[in-house]
């Protein structure tokens, strides 16, 4: 990032004018009389030809053999912003795993493309500012009824609701997915909290993550004790307590619930061998308390 200071003039009565650098005016082949977009981010103005705006970045993704590497790197350039994403692939099953994945993880991208060894996939839908806190408002209240039905499914012993949970758990990461790719692509109004939302997402991922494998955990070994049971209970309550600090800041309140948290971890931690996956929770709940906190003071 090039960094240069203008200085402000007076034209007329009452216009302030800068100029731009010569060097960035070459680059876009701009002309006299051209227009340009001006946003307003907090303190910063963001300064641009609209056809950089609407241009289309694109990225070229190998898939190779291995799965686990494909699929990181096809959600990975979404988390990044990029609007065309072309896929190669040796194994022609494999674009059902792309399928399966835009499916799952990636909000508006469709197939627009497809070969026997390759495919594109594309942003259709866009993005704008105002989405961001819709969606993140959406996620705290998927991740609240997630670990609610998390908890009935452990307390009625039920597996197949257990299973349910991941189901869920995909449509948290749907979203999480967009809100990361969001971040990164345009940035936040406030430009200082874009880093401290992106890790707010990251950590919101993971609580949904941790009451899935409890789940599943359950399933798979066994069920869970009253006693364990109540402690979940207990955690889930602080979790929507911290939703309403989170939308409804409050110090003294943000106190009390860093101290119950503390006081939940110190009880998990006697029973690992059962809840060690609502640590996780208990840690990243604490984290994000952090980054509220910093949060209000920008």
């Amino acid at each position: 990032m090039t960094k240069t200071k203008r200085s402000i003039v007076l034209h007329g009565p009452s216009t302030l004018t800068i100029s731009l650098p010569s060097q960035w005016v070459k680059k876009h082949n701009l002309k006299r009389g051209e227009e340009l977009t001006v946003e307003e981010l907090g303190k910063e103005l963001k300064i641009y030809p609209e056809e950089i705006k609407n241009s289309e970045e694109k990225k070229l993704i190998e898939f190779g053999i291995g799965e686990r590497v494909g699929k990181s790197s096809i959600t990975g350039a979404y988390r990044q912003g990029y609007d065309i994403i072309e896929i190669n692939f040796k194994n022609p099953n494999y674009i059902q795993i792309i399928q399966d994945i835009i499916s799952k993880q990636m909000i508006g991208f469709e197939i627009i493309q497809q070969k026997e060894d390759s495919c594109i996939i594309k942003d259709l839908t866009g993005h704008t500012r105002d989405e961001f806190e819709t969606v993140q408002r959406r996620i705290w209240l998927l991740i609240l009824d997630l670990s609610e039905e998390c908890l009935n499914a452990l307390e009625k012993r039920n597996k197949k609701s257990m299973e349910r949970v991941k189901f869920k758990d995909y449509t948290i990461n749907k979203f999480t997915n967009y809100c990361l790719r969001h971040l990164l692509k345009i940035g936040h109004s406030n430009t200082k909290q874009t880093v401290l939302l992106y890790y707010s997402i990251k950590s919101l991922e993971e609580i949904a993550d941790s009451y899935k494998r409890l789940c599943l955990f359950s399933k798979e070994e066994k069920f869970l004790e009253k006693e364990d049971l109540d402690l979940i209970k207990e955690l889930n309550k602080e979790l929507e307590f911290f939703y309403n600090i989170w939308y409804n800041y409050n110090r003294e309140n943000m106190e009390l619930l860093i101290d119950k948290i503390t006081k939940i971890k110190e009880k998990i931690e006697y029973k690992q061998h059962r809840l060690f996956h609502l640590q996780t929770t208990t840690v990243k709940i604490t984290d994000l308390a952090s980054v509220r906190i910093q949060l209000e003071l920008n």
